[in-house]
Formats: structure tokens, C-alpha cells, sequence
């Protein structure tokens, strides 16, 4: 039996230069994966074929909507992770090792391929189509992000927030659908290039106390893989043919 994508609408944002965010509504696909009775793991599509640009020549893939939540983490690990006592809607806080951990276990709990995005996946999930610093446009406001109060970007220092790390879902969601890709927690993505480096591993989209230029779509970091950082599970690659054809990209599996 295969599973199904399903329509969605939800409203995104963009701002100018200045600083005016305009709201859009839009529309994407999505698939949700139960874990239990209660609990959801919504992955999104990011469908590169509608991307006007180098990004195209990649086949596309689900992405969580959100980081990976301290609820859904406690479903496949039967354990809390750093922040576990900050509610099950924060976005869980897990060393690379234990993030690979995760897919793996979710992997074999679903019989399905799931896995950290590489970086050129999560750019992709991130930029949503977009060519500018962000995808809301080349600034960042405390409207759209959770970030840190420095910033050469905007030429405006803001507070840090009083709740550092915030639920998930929180702001507005780029033109794929997906939440929190800037600030709030930085995000693991898997290794695929021969690491100088022994130890580290690349993370991606800044944090709480990230100025805005850590945050951008195109801003790259690394950290030792037993430092605690956010996680977010990517399944299943389209294939093109399929997602060019609408009804042959819903049935995935």
C-alpha cells in the first residue's frame, strides 16, 4: 500500500529592505508518519523541480516541517535529550552521534530510509526557491526568526529572547512549508565530504544567540559531534520523473 502526499495551505511571509513583511498564502505537499496514536512526524516535500536554478538538477525529498520535537525524540529513543524538561514541543538537543542514532532507529521502526539532510538538502530546504540572504528576503526581524542581538545585516541590535530556546512552529514557514531553518537551534547535517577536521561535523542555520548573519541560508558552521545541537530527519528522494507528474509524486512509497 503506498502512502499518500497530501495538499496543505499555509501562509508565509516576506519582507523588504526596510523592513515590511508582506504575508503570502501558499500551498505544498506534505506526508504525515505516525509514531503512536499520539504522535506525528509531518515530513514536507521540497520539490526542487519548480527551482529555476542549479538546485533543479537534484531530485527531490521530504524534510520535516519542524526540527525534530522532544515528544517525537522520546517516541523512537525512549529517552529525553538535553532541554527534555522544557517541554515536548521545544525542539530536542542531540549530538550528531545520537541524531544518526535517531534515523537509524526511525529507519528501522518505519522500514523506510530516513537520515540528517546533507548540506546542500538543507539549503535547499531553506532557500524554498529563494536567492536572497534569508528566505523571507535579506533581512531578519524578531517577526520571522529567534536570533541573537548583534547583527551587520539588519544595523539593528535586538534583545535576545527571554525563552532561548522557543517551541517549534513559532514563526512563519518559507515557501516549502517549513518552520525554524533560521535561528532558534543550529542543525546537524550529514557529512559527506572528507572531513579535515577529525571530530567535527557540519551544522547549519544558526541559534537563539546566533547574530543574523549565522543565520542565513547559505552560512556554514562546524562542531564536535558530541556537542548537543537540534536535528531534522529527511526520508525518501522523489525521483524526477515522478515529480514532475503530481499524481505520481503522491504515491511515494
Amino acid at each position: 500500500m503506498k502512502l499518500m502526499l497530501q495538499s496543505f495551505e499555509f501562509t508565509t511571509a516576506k519582507i523588504s529592505d526596510t523592513g515590511q513583511i508582506s504575508y503570502f498564502e501558499k500551498q505544498g505537499k506534505y506526508l504525515d508518519v505516525e509514531l503512536d496514536a499520539n504522535t506525528v512526524l509531518t515530513l514536507v516535500l521540497a520539490s526542487t523541480e519548480t527551482l529555476a536554478s542549479e538546485d533543479n538538477t537534484q531530485p527531490s525529498f521530504l524534510i520535516g516541517k519542524y526540527p525534530i520535537t522532544q515528544k517525537q525524540w522520546y517516541k523512537v529513543m525512549k529517552s529525553f535529550q538535553y532541554g527534555g524538561n522544557l517541554g515536548f514541543k521545544k525542539p530536542v538537543m542531540a549530538s550528531w552521534v545520537d541524531a544518526m542514532e535517531f534515523c537509524d532507529r526511525l529507519s528501522h521502526k518505519e522500514g523506510k530510509e530516513y537520515r540528517l539532510p546533507t548540506e546542500a538538502e538543507w539549503e535547499i530546504a531553506c532557500r524554498a526557491g529563494s536567492k536572497t540572504i534569508f528566505s523571507f528576503g535579506n533581512i531578519l526581524t524578531p517577526d520571522l526568526a529567534s536570533f541573537g542581538k548583534d547583527s551587520s545585516i539588519t544595523g539593528i541590535r535586538y534583545k535576545t529572547t527571554s525563552e532561548p530556546i522557543m517551541n517549534v512552529g513559532m514563526f512563519p514557514p518559507n515557501d516549502f512549508g517549513i518552520h525554524d531553518m533560521h535561528g532558534n537551534i543550529w542543525e546537524w547535517c550529514l557529512e559527506t565530504q572528507p572531513n579535515p577536521y577529525p571530530g567535527l561535523r557540519p551544522i547549519r542555520g544558526g541559534a537563539y544567540y546566533s547574530p543574523a548573519e549565522s543565520c542565513g541560508c547559505s552560512s556554514q558552521g562546524s562542531f564536535r559531534y558530541r556537542h548537543k545541537f537540534g536535528v531534522v530527519a529527511i526520508v525518501a528522494k522523489v525521483s524526477r520523473a515522478a515529480s514532475k507528474n503530481r499524481k505520481a509524486a503522491s504515491g511515494l512509497f
